[in-house]
């Protein structure tokens, strides 16, 4: 019971240390889809002109940013929102959060204190992990919520349920990442190489991603790449992909019971 006690109260001043930048992300969220919102009546009441301007640019293009059906209110929202943009800010916030996991005790000098409480490493670990799932849940549901809140202010007909994919889909892809800078994390104990090594390996995965339908050799790897198992599923189209989701979740939890190993054997 007392181990609970502990770690609730972990978990609860992880939270309110970084509370500043949980309303900085959910604050810029909110701000992102509402600029993109507003401009949709516009693009909607120009459907013939937009898809004109859309078609001009260049195939290579098109397929990059997943421009089909610019002037409907599901491709509006792939093309501006979901197919980059807010995949990219999820994975940054999961990226930065899963570096600090394991690192933030060492390099501030902490970790003999708090190991002297009576918590496991192991523990102290599976609650800063909890504490980054929560965080990038509390985003995907603000996300959610933001969309289905203001797509009806805009005359905007999108699906409930397909919005609720795309933001699992969205939210994801900051999960698997940040399992990465976990892991580098807890093998390294420093979170510069951890943001560093996590962030490349997710430049590289988007642009393997991005890619894909333009040179073969990266469509064939494209199957075994976190990007396509979580954005390339398309889920604001085709409503959550069991299959990919399941695989995403397989490979970062694999990830962070590496990380919980590594840092149960790591000299502190």
């Amino acid at each position: 019971m007392r181990d609970d006690i502990v770690l609730f109260a972990l978990l609860r001043k992880t939270m309110r240390d970084h509370r500043r930048g949980i309303i900085g992300w959910v604050t810029g969220i909110v701000a992102l889809v509402a600029v993109q919102l507003s401009v949709y009546p516009t693009v909607r009441d120009a459907t013939a002109r937009v898809t004109d301007f859309a078609d001009a640019f260049p195939e290579a293009f098109k397929k990059i940013f997943r421009m089909e059906e610019y002037g409907t209110a599901v491709g509006y929202l792939s093309t501006e929102l979901f197919s980059a943009t807010l995949p990219l800010i999820f994975i940054a916030v999961g990226v930065t959060w899963g570096a600090r996991v394991a690192t933030d005790e060492a390099e501030a000098g902490t970790g003999d204190i708090l190991f002297s409480l009576p918590i496991s490493r192991r523990s102290f670990l599976v609650t800063r992990m909890a504490t980054e799932l929560l965080v990038l849940l509390l985003l995907g549901a603000v996300l959610s919520a933001a969309i289905i809140i203001g797509a009806p202010l805009v005359s905007m007909s999108v699906g409930v349920g397909r919005v609720l994919a795309a933001s699992w889909a969205t939210l994801l892809a900051g999960v698997v990442f940040g399992a990465v800078g976990i892991l580098v994390g807890a093998l390294s104990g420093r979170r510069s190489m951890a943001l560093g090594i996590s962030l490349t390996a997710a430049i590289a995965a988007f642009v393997v991603y991005s890619l894909a339908p333009l040179v073969e050799v990266m469509d064939d790897i494209n199957l075994f790449n976190p990007m396509q198992w979580t954005v390339g599923a398309e889920s604001l189209k085709n409503g959550v992909s069991v299959g990919y989701s399941a695989v995403a979740l397989m490979f970062a939890a694999v990830l962070m019971a590496g990380a919980l190993v590594a840092f149960d054997r790591r000299d502190l």
